[in-house]
């Protein structure tokens, strides 16, 4: 995995929705925390019909409007909170046009989106922009839960179940510690949280390498880094997920760390959707219990009209923190030494 960066650039969506405002209001108080810029990004729909056919004046000035009203209410939020703010429109997806604007940046940094707590069948089988952007950003991406805040004690890592080369192993898990570490110290953080099931298979290396830390702390071995070095980390083995959630309930964390690898075997997907769960979605009949899912949340794959796309949205939408979707490669060259 690459060495991580501060972010030095945050790119928010925002649609018109309570859940965008709150996103932008949450990303301004970290870029002022860290010293980042922000840009707000409205985007619109295309049209893609007749308008000489449609009983509206103009469509298109209508989609206009919506834009105009999006920026409005950034800019005020911008002013309200006395923090700059640089807004954009554009036409199109949602994922597309944050993907564009950030990857086409000079600056690193992350892509920021709400997720409202409301959440039906039916808005889901029409499309969300947040499982395509979770699941396929290159970059990190920071979702927010309405009413949830960077503001907690502790930064919970999600290890998952994984199969990795035993050369690679000790590189990956040293890397995402590392990289947790990191974060926990840029929020001010004093506890890292590493949940793994209790089955995980590289258990024995990860009390290890933790056992290890700890020893250096002790000897107050700062190894350069004091600031990290003053951080705990505690391994959380769970059986359950509901372990997790339990833990976090009294007293939520700051940030879910979740990473995307790009190889290995991460979060693996569930078989595609049955005749019968596609008739309860429309019918917003009860779903069923979700499939196995081993981490806190559970990549769906590139199948979006599946139980397990279905489960992630779900829980995503329901986090009691902010979670940040971090990207890597189990690759030992590209770990940081």
């Amino acid at each position: 995995m690459k060495a991580l960066k501060r972010p030095e650039h945050l790119w928010v969506g925002i649609n018109g929705k309570a859940s965008g405002y709150h996103a932008l209001k949450e990303a301004i108080s970290i870029a002022r925390w860290l010293h980042a810029s922000v840009t707000a990004i409205a985007v619109a729909p295309l049209y893609e019909g007749d308008l000489d056919l449609t009983g509206v004046g103009s469509v298109r000035n209508n989609l206009y409007t919506d834009i105009e009203t999006s920026l409005g209410c950034a800019l005020d939020i911008a002013d309200e909170l006395h923090y700059p703010v640089r807004i954009a429109a554009a036409g199109g997806d949602v994922c597309d046009q944050l993907l564009e604007q950030a990857i086409d940046s000079p600056q690193t940094g992350w892509i920021v989106i709400g997720a409202g707590q409301s959440f039906s069948a039916l808005r889901w089988l029409a499309g969300t922009p947040l499982l395509s952007i979770f699941t396929h950003s290159p970059l990190p991406v920071l979702i927010v839960p309405e009413k949830t805040a960077v503001s907690g004690e502790a930064v919970w890592l999600d290890l998952d179940r994984m199969e990795l080369d035993s050369g690679s192993a000790a590189l990956f898990l040293e890397g995402w510690i590392e990289s947790s570490l990191q974060i926990a110290a840029w929020f001010g953080v004093d506890r890292l949280m590493i949940a793994r099931p209790e089955d995980f298979p590289d258990g024995r290396l990860l009390r290890s390498i933790l056992s290890e830390r700890q020893e250096k702390r002790t000897l107050h071995d700062a190894s350069g880094n004091k600031a990290l070095l003053s951080i705990e980390a505690v391994d959380f083995p769970y059986r359950d997920t509901k372990d997790i959630f339990s833990a976090m309930e009294g007293s939520p964390p700051a940030l879910v760390l979740i990473p995307r690898i790009s190889s290995g075997t991460l979060n693996t997907a569930a078989p595609g959707p049955s005749l019968s769960f596609r008739v309860k979605s429309i019918l917003g009949l009860p779903f069923g219990q979700p499939g196995q899912s081993n981490g806190i949340i559970r990549f769906p794959g590139k199948c979006r009209f599946s139980m397990a796309a279905w489960h992630t949205e779900k829980r995503l939408r329901a986090l009691p923190c902010p979670a940040l979707i971090l990207t890597g490669s189990v690759c030992p060259e590209e770990n940081p030494s």
